[in-house]
């Protein structure tokens, strides 16, 4: 899968503009998704980081109602860990 990272720091250094506010990571975990391994990010508060454990904490469900197939693989609280987190595993260009 090829991923275009051309605004995402920006995104991502908006999302981070708030004081305690992070970056989850997830990725689709489901083995029989045609989008295995998959990646979004979510910014959350200050109040969600204690509650957030990487690998067990499932994504809240979106319009698409597909939360429950991606895990947090990342707690990110900088633009730059946030693009590695989305980058590992990627074909980046």
């Amino acid at each position: 899968m090829k991923v275009y990272y051309d605004n995402q720091a920006e995104v991502f250094k908006r999302w981070l503009s708030e004081p305690g506010d992070w970056i989850g990571v997830f990725q689709n975990q489901a083995l029989d998704s045609s989008l295995l391994g998959h990646k979004f990010a979510l910014r959350f508060g200050v109040e969600q980081w204690d509650h957030a454990e990487i690998g067990k904490t499932r994504a809240p469900d979106t319009q698409f109602g597909m939360g429950w197939k991606y895990i947090l693989i990342a707690k990110c609280q900088t633009i730059e860990s946030a693009v590695e987190a989305m980058k590992e595993g990627e074909d980046v260009h």
